[in-house]
């Protein structure tokens, strides 16, 4: 699985990559470069994802991902990004348990139009 983090406000560069095999179930990620650069974790997006098959190719499949520091949750839920390359006019959500050939064999959620907080491209959340 890759996991990456990095920062999602304007005027701040920090990434992190990693990659962890499927029998890994937990990353110590180092710190110290975001305590020096005092990098909150508000001003961070991290995803995690792998490479499956469905139905006839290879695709990126999300996984959600816990944050935790000393052993406390840092995360209640999980908010999606999307930072499209042009202006998106419609967004769907999909979710779906996949059977062993990579196809759908139960939806969990089908073609739900999300609750969208739409900002300006380019234009980074200031709260």
């Amino acid at each position: 699985m890759q996991v990456r983090a990095e920062t999602i406000r304007g005027g701040r560069y920090y990434r992190m990559d990693t990659w962890r095999a499927p029998e890994e179930h937990a990353y110590r990620w180092p710190t110290q470069v975001l305590s020096a650069e005092r990098i909150q974790k508000r001003d961070l997006g991290i995803v995690g994802w792998t490479r499956r098959r469905i139905a006839d190719s290879s695709r990126a499949v999300y996984v959600p991902l816990t944050v935790r520091q000393n052993r406390a949750p840092v995360c209640e839920g999980y908010d999606l990004i999307l930072s499209p390359g042009e202006r998106l006019t419609e967004v769907y959500i999909t979710l779906a348990v996949l059977d062993s050939t990579g196809k759908p064999a139960q939806f969990i959620k089908r073609d739900l139009p999300p609750e969208l907080r739409l900002l300006p491209r380019g234009k980074p959340d200031s709260s």
